[in-house]
């Protein structure tokens, strides 16, 4: 479903869901449709959220039944939306991404406490070194499964060592 609505291997799109399974489900529906994600909070200004949308290029909006409405107040002309609840086993597919290492992963927004947040897009080829890293540096012949705790909201960039280092290595 995802796919259907990018024209491009290297589109941004957008997740807008709360602290959940339906998160982690949405992230890896994206990287597996080709596209990057990008964190949205929806404690957010509006205002900031629409910045985020039109600066990074999103071409759609991944959310659920208890934030479409925002999700559509804030979607911009070139913005779809997709609703993770009214997904079906049917419209899921196997897919083989069209991706290589240089391509973006996801796109994470700087506070902006200098002024206008920036986006910083995370290639493929970095997440797999941070998780490469921390296998060296830090988890070195970890008990299996380990048990990684899930402190960091979605939209910050400590998110990324807890999700893909429990995924990638087999722990919870």
């Amino acid at each position: 479903e995802i796919r259907k609505h990018l024209d491009a291997p290297e589109n941004i799109v957008a997740i807008l869901l709360p602290r959940s399974e339906q998160t982690l489900v949405g992230i890896f529906g994206i990287l597996k449709a080709g596209a990057a994600y990008l964190p949205l909070s929806s404690d957010l200004p509006a205002e900031r959220l629409k910045f985020m949308l039109a600066d990074s290029r999103c071409k759609l909006i991944l959310t659920n039944d208890n934030l479409l409405e925002q999700a559509q107040q804030i979607a911009g002309e070139n913005s779809g939306i997709i609703n993770i609840n009214h997904l079906h086993e049917a419209d899921q597919e196997t897919l083989t991404p069209d991706i290589s290492p240089s391509s973006p992963a996801y796109v994470i927004y700087t506070s902006g406490s200098t002024g206008t947040p920036k986006g910083v897009v995370i290639e493929h080829h970095s997440l797999c070194n941070l998780v490469a890293g921390l296998n060296r540096a830090i988890y070195q012949n970890p008990p299996v499964p380990l048990n990684m705790a899930m402190v960091s909201p979605f939209v910050f960039d400590a998110s990324v060592k807890q999700i893909f280092y429990a995924l990638l290595n087999g722990h919870c």
